[in-house]
């Protein structure tokens, strides 16, 4: 019954609308769908689908055309950063989360929208909305190789330019080089210092916090937890209690 509900389903979707459609067999009321599009369909309807069948992610993205495409939507330009098809919605859909946890796309892609998302315009690290609503994959290259995210992207995904690799003022002195500890001390100055205004006690962190955070990053020697505190503690920042008047 229940193969019968679904097939009577599917048969009333005009399926050439989202894919070519080959005749089986020669017979013309018999079509082949191809997979992956069958699925983005009917997800989209609510079935249930096993883990094993195509999913609407499973497209790669099409470099040939990406490569030289300068800026899109912030959803296609994160698709494209986990190689999956940008071009995963209909004409007529709009980009929502919630379409996107229904379409079954990874983990990843969501952790890394609601990151870049929260980022748009920002005068910290983010990045500049052009045209309204797009982003510039340079741009999101350059936030993806933050050292506090330090982002996997595919091989063929457009590098940030020369004059983009990081913005004015934001290069640490020992340039390229990275270690472990190293990320977490710039991720802790990104995290609690870049808002920080002098004159402003309420706005500067204390060191207890600073060794709460990195502790639940995962950093066990609470000798370096103290060591980097004080070495990113700004000059002028208060000591003591935080006085609100």
């Amino acid at each position: 019954m229940r193969f019968q509900r679904r097939l009577k389903e599917a048969n009333l979707f005009p399926w050439n609308d989202i894919g070519p459609m080959r005749e089986n067999d020669g017979d013309p009321t018999a079509i082949r769908v191809d997979p992956v599009d069958f699925a983005g369909r009917v997800l989209r309807w609510g079935w249930n689908l096993p883990d094993r069948f195509s999913q609407p992610h499973s497209k790669r993205v099409d470099w040939d055309q990406w490569r030289d495409i300068p800026q899109a939507e912030l959803y296609k330009v994160v698709a494209a950063s986990v190689d999956i098809s940008p071009d995963f919605l209909t004409d007529d859909e709009t980009f929502s989360l919630k379409l996107a946890r229904k379409l079954r796309l990874p983990n990843e892609f969501l952790k890394r929208y609601r990151i870049a998302e929260a980022k748009l315009d920002q005068a910290d690290d983010g990045m500049a909305t052009v045209d309204g609503d797009h982003v510039r994959l340079g741009d999101f290259a350059r936030f993806a190789k933050a050292r506090s995210r330090n982002w996997s992207l595919p091989d063929a995904f457009p590098p940030a330019a020369a004059s983009e690799q990081a913005p004015a003022g934001a290069k640490w002195p020992w340039g390229s080089y990275e270690t472990e500890l190293l990320k977490h001390l710039a991720a802790a100055v990104e995290e609690f210092w870049i808002k920080y205004e002098p004159g402003k006690p309420l706005t500067a962190p204390t060191n207890a916090k600073i060794d709460e955070w990195l502790k639940a990053r995962g950093l066990g020697s609470a000798r370096v937890r103290e060591i980097m505190a004080q070495i990113i503690r700004a000059d002028d920042a208060p000591r003591g209690p935080r006085s609100r008047s």
